[in-house]
């Protein structure tokens, strides 16, 4: 607005002056000069005009000089400005006179002598010292020349590349990076160091598994993640129908085409490894804003072609640092689980008590539990979870809650068990279900209530006749059906014993442990190993030891496939 003022004002001025010399019949003062310093004006508010409208794109025109142009134009007139100054300097070389000593060469010295040589042999001289500036002067001009296409090929991003320098990079940038977000930190750091754009992200493939990285180049914030929800499953797509060849935008389908137009994306280049994709680098204009070329194609081809390995060493890395932390938290899981569990029996006049539970995986489903009364009560607890491993290791943990704390409300053996199975069942899977088997034992009357929820039966040595009793009242699993049907299939049992009975607790883990052959260890097995430890008044921290030791021996080294866990009761 200013330039436009000036230039108008300027004009007023000028037709102002001319009016009143045509009235005086006078030319104006400076005539000459006027016109042409009108033009200088109209032509600088011209250019302040084309300026303004290309910096800010007004009346929807692009009047801006791409990189590449302006690189052309600029390093050519470098080189003529230095050509020229050469010529210059090659003619001011020719035709100045240089006031050089009167000096005479022989052979074996230089004389400078007081009075003029012969002119022959001054020219000869002459010639010889031109000869030499000029060698000079030529290796200087050659250099500034070099230096400043070098300075210009720095500022507009036309780099050759090094191959060599770019390996080393790679490796120096990539080497210490072993998870996916420093990968393609890296890559993304490499290729703005050495092919520089105004846009790129990587994007790795793991199967189905698509993981964008964190990191872009020239997106704003939120952008590349919008840009990653919107279209790379389908970029990702075509490229593995390309067979991971790269594409360039414009053959992308017309829906894929338009999303990376918008995006400014203009090429997709696979980082592919043993003939599979593993990721998608996501390449906009170079900042040269000149087109791509074969050895563009080539750099992105190493790079990718190094990337590629270390991708899946970082999917490796990423696969082994999750086993990792599941191992970790698995081992805290089956820590606590197992301190969750009696970590020594209960003192009880009357009673010699022990047990122990091993559960196949890191966590298992077992379950026992000591739970303390009046004087001389306790009350035994076994359970079992169908299945193993996690879940079969968090339905224990609420089982074991459930009935401690209804324990504590003084409800009889038949009543714990109703109401455990309303409260387990509300939220337990319809697939799942738990067997229990509770022993109430009164050490003052020597008997015990025995209630059953479809776990295995109680073994009962008697010390008066040899014999083993399987007690096996009825009763169904726990969580696997409504009160009504649980409690009317529920069964109490009492049962007397005498000093000397020993009564033996187990899972199914023991009774089903089989051997290579595949036999079962069986309860005839169990009851055989009762009678002998019984009757020779084994200790129950031994008999307990023996047991679980019968088992292992049966097995005969197969893997154990369930949770074994035994409680062995003696009376005294």
């Amino acid at each position: 607005s200013i330039a436009t003022g000036v230039a108008v004002g300027f004009t007023l001025v000028v037709f102002a002056l001319g009016g009143i010399s045509a009235a005086v019949g006078r030319p104006p003062p400076g005539g000459q000069v006027l016109p042409w310093i009108g033009a200088v004006l109209y032509l600088g508010t011209l250019v302040v005009y084309l300026l303004v409208i290309g910096r800010y794109r007004l009346l929807e025109s692009d009047l801006r000089v791409r990189r590449n142009v302006q690189y052309l134009v600029i390093s050519t007139a470098w080189t003529l400005l230095i050509c020229a100054a050469g010529l210059w300097f090659w003619w001011l070389m020719v035709h100045i006179e240089l006031p050089l000593p009167h000096v005479r060469l022989t052979g074996q010295a230089i004389e400078v002598l007081p009075t003029a040589i012969d002119p022959e042999r001054r020219a000869l001289i002459d010639k010889g010292v031109l000869i030499a500036a000029a060698v000079v002067f030529a290796y200087g001009f050659r250099a500034l020349l070099k230096r400043g296409h070098r300075f210009l090929a720095e500022q507009y991003y036309q780099e050759g590349y090094d191959y060599r320098r770019a390996s080393r990079e790679f490796s120096d940038v990539m080497g210490p990076r072993m998870d996916l977000d420093g990968l393609a930190d890296g890559l993304l750091t490499v290729l703005d160091r050495l092919m520089p754009v105004k846009r790129a992200g990587v994007v790795f493939v793991q199967g189905n598994r698509l993981i964008s990285s964190r990191r872009s180049i020239g997106f704003e914030t939120g952008d590349w993640d919008i840009f990653c929800s919107g279209c790379v499953d389908e970029a990702v797509a075509v490229l593995k129908g390309a067979r991971g060849t790269e594409l360039d935008t414009e053959y992308a389908p017309p829906r894929l085409r338009l999303s990376l137009r918008r995006a400014e994306i203009h090429h997709l280049y696979p980082i592919g490894g043993h003939n599979e994709l593993r990721g998608v680098l996501f390449i906009g204009e170079k900042l040269s804003e000149s087109a791509y070329t074969a050895d563009d194609f080539a750099f992105l081809g190493v790079m990718a072609g190094q990337a590629a390995l270390l991708v899946e060493n970082a999917f490796l890395y990423e696969n082994l640092a999750a086993q990792a932390r599941v191992r970790q938290e698995l081992a805290i899981a089956r820590r606590i689980q197992l301190e969750s569990l009696p970590q020594r029996a209960p003192r009880v006049p009357g009673l010699e008590i022990a047990g122990t539970s091993l559960p196949a995986q890191e966590v298992g489903g077992d379950y026992f539990d000591y739970l303390g009364g009046a004087d001389g009560q306790v009350t035994v607890m076994i359970g079992d979870v169908s299945g193993k491993g996690t879940s079969a290791a968090l339905y224990m943990s609420k089982l074991q809650g459930i009935i401690r704390s209804l324990h504590g409300f003084g409800l009889t053996p038949r009543q714990l068990f109703v109401r455990t199975n309303e409260l387990l069942g509300h939220d337990m899977d319809r697939r799942a279900f738990v067997t229990v088997l509770g022993a109430f034992f009164d050490t003052t009357t020597r008997t015990l209530v025995l209630v059953r929820a479809g776990h295995l039966p109680l073994l009962h040595y008697h010390a008066a006749t040899g014999e083993v009793t399987r007690w096996l009242p009825r009763g169904l699993g726990l969580g696997l059906t409504q009160r009504v049907l649980f409690a009317t299939e529920l069964e109490e049992c009492r049962i007397p014993y005498a000093p000397g009975d020993v009564f033996l607790f187990v899972t199914d883990g023991i009774t089903e442990s089989h051997d290579p052959s595949g036999d079962d260890y069986g309860e005839d097995r169990l009851v055989a190993s009762l009678s002998t430890l019984a009757a020779a008044r084994t200790p129950v921290e031994t008999m307990l030891a023996a047991i679980n030791r019968s088992a292992s021996e049966f097995a005969a080294g197969a893997p154990q496939h369930d949770d074994q866990t035994v409680v062995v009761i003696r009376a005294l």
